[in-house]
């Protein structure tokens, strides 16, 4: 693992700064010295609702696929 940036969101994003610490120190041990240097660790402005807005533009992104993706699980059970 050696993202560029890691995203504290949902009811961790409430805690705040009290998970960076860790984290930092999780990315530290876990990925390649280099990449990890430049591992940026954010916290979301959106809360509760980065899961919702995710949620959302999941479905956004396959609107179109849901009434086969719904047929084929029908047919599938």
């Amino acid at each position: 693992m050696n993202p560029e940036l890691i995203v504290i969101s949902g009811i961790g994003s409430l805690a705040g700064k009290v998970w960076v610490a860790p984290i930092q120190q999780a990315v530290n041990e876990h990925c390649i010295p280099k990449i990890a240097e430049h591992t940026e660790i954010k916290i979301s402005s959106l809360g509760y609702n980065a899961e919702l807005v995710g949620a959302t533009a999941l479905i956004m992104d396959n609107y179109e696929r849901l009434p086969r993706l719904l047929t084929e699980k029908t047919i599938a059970l």
